[in-house]
Parts: C-alpha cells; structure tokens; sequence
C-alpha cells in the first residue's frame, strides 16, 4: 500500500533516499516505512503492512508523539551523508517550532 505525505524536495528533501533502506515513522507509534519516490511537493511511501489511517503522524527524523525515535544520521547514512545535511537543507517552505526542553 502507497501513502503520499506533503512533503518533498521543493521543502529540502533529498530525493535519492527513494528506494534506499532509510526509514520514515509513521503513526504516533513510529511504524518504519520507506520512500518509494520523492516528488516536488509530495513524497510516496510504502507502507504495506502498517495499520495507518489519512491524517496519521510521520515523522522524517526526531521523536514521533508516542515517543519513537529516528535520528537523521540513520536517515542519511542510505545516501552517504551525515544527519546534519537534512537540517541544513530544509527551505524557507518548513516551519520552524523552537521547543524550550529546560523548563
């Protein structure tokens, strides 16, 4: 099964990880899918066997709601990179929510 997610290299991400083994969370429970094809605005990934619903949570890299974790090194060791290259590529098109962890 094929879900498509609002999110592609127009918002930095990079469309080699199509087709490698670098995971997306979806779900508040952090299922891992993967990128099938990494389109402008839109990404497709397979999420065969994972029990998702429109509107569920995916997560690219960080900690899903549920808690869940995926680093962006994980991400981009499927394409030779460091996770710092996501960060540094994501456009004006990503909204930024700075959260205080000190208290």
């Amino acid at each position: 099964m094929v879900a498509v997610i609002a999110v592609g290299y127009g918002d930095g991400l990079d469309e080699r990880l199509a087709g490698t083994d670098a995971p997306v969370l979806v779900t508040r429970a952090g299922a891992e899918a993967r990128y099938l094809c990494i389109c402008m605005d839109q990404s497709m990934i397979d999420v065969s066997g994972i029990d998702c619903r429109v509107g569920d949570e995916v997560t690219l890299w960080g900690r899903t709601s549920g808690g869940a974790f995926l680093s962006a090194q994980r991400v981009g060791a499927a394409i030779g990179h460091e996770g710092v290259y996501f960060h540094s590529r994501l456009s004006h098109r990503v909204e930024r929510v700075y959260i205080n962890t000190k208290g």
